[in-house]
């Protein structure tokens, strides 16, 4: 989820003492990947869950995917971050991605490592984690941001995959377009191609929750807060019910507080505004993490809890904050106490702070 990947731009990073990703007591021994021997090029693929994984070396994971002929999948993360660790331990472990090990090559870069500095400027990160699907020769595929549901990191690397096929059409290509021209930090492209995205897509359209948080996040790099706080009033029910709603929610509700800031809070038609919006996200906010089936894991409920709690604080309503204070306490210390290993159980250790 973006929330808490905004919050760590201010906050130091932990100690690099271990890392997350070696063995740990009760978790399942990594193997070197079952193709690897067929493959010199692909050696250090290692096993873990149903994905073969390239760690912390960008050149063989490039290697590798030349010598197949196929996109590389990058998991841009950090081991302080509890979004990364929460996709790690539950969307990453899905069954049905061991289908995707042929199609792609799969590269993790732990971004505080100073060996990943030149694929990290290559392919920015707009927040942990950020993922891009890149051609043999590094050309962006397809870019997600944030915490994805299995179904959403699904429809991510299809994109990938059929952009390295021959190229997309219609609102897939004007997403391929803004994915571009956001990893160049072109915001005002960005928002052009995502706009038009939009308009192209047909009502079902799987990536319409994404690309509407990446146009959120366009319209509020561009300073653009009347475009954002219209965006927010006409498409806050079109973001679904995974954490791209709660992320579209949490920057419309940045928005809201630069719209009242050097004193619009005077102005009674922003104030009234502001109060609209809010109520609308509280709403919006309330209804989701009430939804069992919802295809969130509990970091991603957490931070739901906790930028509505923001929310309810913002509107006077202290009692009810608390009260989803307690309740996102409980969810957080029930997880931990049900986590298998001591790493995943790292991902709950910051919002429990």
């Amino acid at each position: 989820m973006l929330r808490k990947a905004a919050l760590a731009l201010v906050i130091a990073a932990c100690g690099k003492g271990s890392d997350t990703r070696d063995h740990a007591p009760g978790e399942p021994v990594r193997e070197p990947a079952p193709g690897a021997k067929a493959d010199p090029a692909c050696a250090k693929g290692i096993q873990k869950g149903p994905i073969t994984w390239i760690e912390d070396d960008y050149a063989a994971a490039l290697a590798c995917a030349k010598s197949r002929q196929v996109p590389v999948v990058l998991d841009l993360w950090a081991p302080w971050c509890h979004t990364c660790l929460s996709m790690q331990s539950t969307v990453f472990l899905e069954p049905s991605f061991a289908a995707k090990n042929q199609a792609f090559v799969f590269a993790a870069l732990d971004t505080d490592r100073p060996e990943n500095e030149a694929p990290v400027g290559k392919f920015p990160l707009a927040a942990w984690p950020t993922f891009y699907v890149i051609s043999p020769d590094e050309a962006v595929l397809a870019r997600f941001v944030g915490s994805a549901s299995t179904d959403q990191f699904h429809a991510f690397l299809d994109a990938g995959a059929a952009a390295h096929k021959g190229g997309p059409a219609g609102a897939d290509a004007h997403l391929l377009a803004a994915e571009r021209a956001a990893a160049a930090k072109d915001h005002a492209t960005a928002d052009k191609e995502l706009t038009a995205a939009l308009a192209a897509a047909p009502p079902t359209w799987p990536r319409r929750p994404d690309a509407l948080v990446s146009l959120m996040s366009a319209k509020r790099k561009l300073n653009d807060i009347e475009g954002c706080l219209a965006l927010a009033e006409t498409s806050m029910n079109e973001t679904g019910s995974s954490a791209s709603a709660s992320d579209f929610n949490y920057v419309a509700m940045d928005c809201v507080e630069a719209s009242l800031a050097d004193g619009g809070d005077q102005d009674p038609a922003k104030a009234a505004r502001a109060k609209a919006l809010r109520d609308r996200a509280i709403t919006r906010w309330t209804a989701l993490v009430d939804d069992a089936q919802a295809p969130l894991s509990v970091d991603d409920r957490s931070d739901a809890l906790a930028t509505l709690r923001e929310t309810l604080i913002a509107v006077g309503r202290a009692d009810d904050a608390k009260a989803v204070a307690e309740r996102q306490l409980a969810l957080l210390d029930n997880a931990a106490a049900a986590t298998p290993t001591p790493i995943a159980r790292m991902t709950y250790i910051w919002p429990r702070c």
